[in-house]
């Protein structure tokens, strides 16, 4: 809710950043489905396209488990991140490379366990040429993660 609060307030203030925001927030049913279709877009090839990567989301990521570590990620995101002294999620929620890796490193994860390791060593390839962070797929990582994408810091605590 934070995040479409703060959609709202950037669509007043901004109207011509009403489609971004209309697609990719206010009309996503949860947080979870608006970050990994933001992040679909982002990593779809031309062997895997972004839609083919929304419906492994939802079929990979566990609704609860997975939702919660992801609502910590973009809270660590927006508190922590250097480049966001405003501490606005919605910033994070659209832009931030190291938590959109956190999520793709989420999926990969479920592959991994789920024995899908060709696809799962795909997305992280994948993920370590977009954003230059290359996490293993059989890494388990807690929650309330921030990863400052393209830097070696790693801040764990929330």
């Amino acid at each position: 809710e934070q995040i479409r609060i703060e959609a709202q307030v950037q669509l007043e203030s901004e109207p011509s950043s009403g489609p971004q925001l209309y697609t990719n927030i206010i009309s996503q049913p949860s947080l979870m489905s608006a970050i990994t279709s933001i992040v679909s877009h982002e990593i779809s090839t031309q062997l895997i396209p972004s839609t083919l990567l929304q419906n492994l989301f939802v079929e990979m990521l566990h609704p609860i488990e997975d939702a919660r570590a992801i609502s910590f990620d973009v809270m660590a995101s927006a508190l922590r991140s250097p480049t966001l002294s405003d501490g606005k999620a919605l910033i994070s929620v659209l832009f931030n490379q190291g938590l959109h890796a956190l999520v793709c490193h989420r999926l990969a994860h479920r592959l991994w366990i789920s024995q899908r390791t060709g696809l799962a060593y795909y997305i992280q390839s994948t993920v370590s040429r977009k954003y230059s962070v290359d996490i293993h797929p059989g890494a388990k990582l807690g929650l309330g993660i921030y990863l400052n994408a393209g830097s070696v810091s790693v801040f764990t605590k929330l």
